[in-house]
């Protein structure tokens, strides 16, 4: 079934409303007539099974048959900071990352960024609207969070604030990540990558006294908009699939 974001004030019972974007979408792109069956999002992470009762010029209502917390999203809380990339690899760490269960995706800027741009103010509609439709694909309930862009000394302070944040470096020849996340159980986990001219020593360092734990994620080096990806994909299926 075909899923669509609602603003959980248009939920009125066994009735909701739809508007806006999402209307449009429904009623002017795909053509969607009375009877047909959608699911609807809420953004709190709750599913609603609906019928299409009508059609009007701002609105579509919808009979809301059904109600469940959805299952797909993970019980581990995974933000990724992500060192800016240059060209579209930003696009496209936004989309896989929401796909594999990221709750945020927080760019930054470090010393060996090949592209620093001041702020994506620009681009910031553009991958919110990006995660939204992995939301959709992914069959996720939530929408993460795209965070503003920060500098280095923003990302030490956030590095500090999760229950583990990890760095994934390629010069630590011994700490894997595989062993880091089987001797924890924490539900809050930071995962940072750095740009495409990796990270300088000394900022490993700031960051491993701001908390970080340096990891390996294996023998080979990984572009940046594969590293964060890889450790993704490694936390969820050491934490979820456990």
């Amino acid at each position: 079934m075909r899923r669509f974001f609602i603003d959980p004030a248009d939920i009125q019972e066994n009735t909701a409303f739809l508007r806006g974007d999402e209307f449009i979408h429904m009623a002017k792109v795909l053509r969607c007539r009375p009877g047909e069956t959608f699911v609807l999002l809420d953004g709190t992470g709750f599913e609603y099974t609906a019928v299409l009762r009508s059609v009007s010029a701002d609105s579509a209502e919808l009979e809301i048959t059904g109600k469940a917390k959805s299952e797909t999203e993970p019980q581990t809380q995974v933000t990724l900071y992500q060192g800016m990339p240059k060209s579209l690899k930003l696009d496209t760490i936004v989309q896989k990352a929401v796909e594999l269960g990221a709750i945020a995706v927080v760019p930054f800027v470090s010393k060996r960024c090949v592209k620093a741009p001041n702020d994506l103010s620009k681009k910031s509609d553009r991958l919110e609207k990006i995660a939204a439709e992995a939301v959709k694909q992914s069959r996720r309930a939530v929408v993460p969070e795209v965070g503003v862009l920060l500098d280095f000394k923003g990302l030490t302070a956030a590095a500090a604030g999760h229950a583990l944040t990890l760095i994934c470096y390629e010069d630590e020849q011994k700490r894997s990540l595989k062993q880091v996340l089987t001797a924890s159980d924490v539900k809050d986990i930071a995962v940072i990558i750095g740009p495409e001219g990796g990270f300088e020593p000394a900022e490993v360092d700031a960051l491993v006294k701001a908390g970080a734990v340096a990891v390996t994620l294996g023998k080979r080096i990984l572009r940046t908009e594969t590293a964060g990806l890889a450790a993704l994909a490694q936390i969820m299926y050491e934490k979820e699939n456990g």
